[in-house]
C-alpha cells in the first residue's frame, strides 16, 4: 500500500515531469476471509485499517481514500451470501450492520485525524529502530501514532501455526493478541498524564513521573496525546516484557 503510492509518485514526477502529483485511493480495504493466508484476521484487520488511514494523512499529495466496500458482500450479488468468496469479505460492517473491527479501526482514525496535519515520521530514517511512529498537529494537540515492529512485517506469521505449503491455516480469534513481544519505550512528555487511545477507540489516562512516560507497545498502533515530541527520547536496550522463553508458552495459552 505504502510502496505503491510513493512508487507512482516516483513515476509520475521522474518519467512524466508532475511535481506534486494529486491521489485519490480506491479500494482500500482490509479483508477478513477467516483463516486464509492471504487475508487479515479481524483483529489484524482493525489495526489496518487504522494504519491504512494514518499513513494516507501523511503521505504528500494524498487527498482521499474510499473503502472498498461499507458491507459484507460480492458486487455481482449485492444481496446474496457467498462466505467461500475473498470478495465477500472486504466490508467494514457485517451483513446485519454489527462493526467489524475494521470498521471501529476506520472510526478511531476519523475522530483522531479529523483536522490533523501531518508534522514527520519519529525517525527520519523509517527503519532505524522497530519503533515506528507519526507526529501529528492537531486541534486537540500534538498528536503520536506509535507502533513498534520487532516482530517484522508478514502478519500471516501471527498466528497459531505459521503459514507453511501444505498445511492448514487458521487466524487466532479476535480476542486473543497475536503480537507476543512488547517493548518498553520512555518518552518525555508534558503534563501530569497522556492518553492512550487503542485501535477501538478506548482511551486510558497514564501517569506522567518527572517529565516521562513509559509506553508497552508492539505491533498495534496507538494514538498518544500529551507527549513533547519535539525531544523523543526511548531506551536503547528497551525491556522486552516477553522473553523469547515464553514465546510457545503464550502460544499454548492461546490455542487452549
Amino acid at each position: 500500500y505504502l510502496g505503491l503510492i510513493r512508487g507512482t509518485r516516483r513515476i509520475l514526477t521522474g518519467e512524466f515531469g508532475i511535481k506534486d502529483p494529486k491521489f485519490h485511493l480506491t479500494e482500500v480495504y482490509a479483508k477478513t476471509l477467516p483463516n486464509n493466508s492471504w487475508a487479515d484476521s479481524y483483529r489484524q484487520a482493525g489495526e489496518n485499517m487504522l494504519l491504512t488511514a494514518a499513513l494516507a494523512v501523511s503521505e504528500p499529495g494524498v487527498r482521499s481514500f474510499t473503502v472498498h466496500k461499507l458491507h459484507e458482500g460480492i458486487s455481482w450479488d449485492a444481496n446474496g451470501i457467498k462466505v467461500g468468496d475473498m470478495e465477500y469479505h472486504y466490508g467494514l460492517l457485517h451483513r446485519d450492520n454489527s462493526p467489524k473491527p475494521s470498521f471501529m479501526g476506520y472510526v478511531t482514525a476519523a475522530e483522531e485525524l479529523d483536522g490533523a496535519k501531518f508534522r514527520q515520521w519519529i525517525y527520519r530514517n523509517e527503519k532505524k529502530d522497530h519503533l515506528r511512529g507519526l507526529i501529528y498537529d492537531t486541534p486537540r494537540g500534538p498528536l503520536a501514532l506509535l507502533w513498534d515492529r520487532t516482530e517484522g512485517e508478514m502478519l500471516c506469521n501471527h498466528a497459531p501455526e505459521p503459514r507453511k505449503k501444505g498445511t492448514p491455516f487458521f487466524h487466532y480469534e479476535p480476542w486473543f493478541d497475536h503480537w507476543r513481544v512488547k517493548n518498553r519505550r520512555t518518552f518525555n512528555a508534558s503534563g501530569k498524564t497522556v492518553t492512550v487511545i487503542d485501535v477501538l477507540g478506548r482511551r486510558k489516562e497514564l501517569p506522567v513521573a518527572g517529565k516521562r512516560v513509559t509506553l508497552t507497545l508492539d505491533g498495534g498502533p496507538i494514538f498518544v496525546y500529551g507527549l513533547t515530541l519535539t525531544e523523543f527520547t526511548h531506551d536503547k536496550k528497551h525491556e522486552t516484557v516477553h522473553k523469547e522463553s515464553d514465546v510457545e508458552e503464550i502460544d499454548k495459552q492461546n490455542r487452549e
